[in-house]
C-alpha cells in the first residue's frame, strides 16, 4: 500500500474533517550544517475537492525542474505527513496545487521541499483554527 492509498484508506475508516474555503501559504525551509547547506521554497493552495489531486501551476522550466527531480512527489508528501498525523480526523479530501517555488541550483534536495511543503501544510492548519 502507497502512501496515498494509506491516506485515502484512513478517511473512508476513521471519517474525515472537510473544509470549504481555499487555503494558501508560503514558506521558505533553509538549514546549513557543516559544509552541507538545504534550500526550497514552496507557496501552495489547498482546495476543497471530492477526491485528492495535485497540479503544478509553474512556468514551463519550473516545471520542468520539478518533475524530473521528482520535488513535485516531495511537495506532496510534505502536506500529507501533516494532515495524516493530524490529531482526531485526517483533512480532506482536497485538491493540492503548486503555485510557485524557488531552488538552488546546488542546496536544494527533496527533503528541502518536504520541509518547507510540511511548514506550509501546518500554515494551511492554522488558517482552519
Amino acid at each position: 500500500m502507497d502512501y496515498l492509498e494509506l491516506w485515502t484508506n484512513s478517511l473512508t475508516q476513521c471519517g474525515f474533517c472537510s473544509f470549504e474555503s481555499v487555503l494558501r501559504a508560503e514558506e521558505t525551509f533553509t538549514r546549513v550544517t557543516g559544509g552541507m547547506s538545504l534550500y526550497a521554497s514552496v507557496k501552495i493552495c489547498l482546495r476543497p475537492d471530492e477526491r485528492f489531486g495535485l497540479s503544478l501551476a509553474l512556468d514551463d522550466l519550473k516545471k520542468e525542474r520539478m518533475t524530473s527531480e521528482g520535488w513535485h512527489n516531495s511537495v506532496m508528501f510534505g502536506v500529507l505527513d501533516i494532515f495524516l498525523v493530524r490529531p482526531l480526523r485526517s483533512i480532506g479530501p482536497f485538491h493540492l496545487t503548486i503555485e510557485d517555488v524557488d531552488y538552488h541550483e546546488v542546496d536544494s534536495w527533496p527533503i528541502a521541499f518536504r520541509k518547507a511543503s510540511r511548514l506550509a501544510a501546518e500554515t494551511c492548519l492554522a488558517q482552519l483554527r
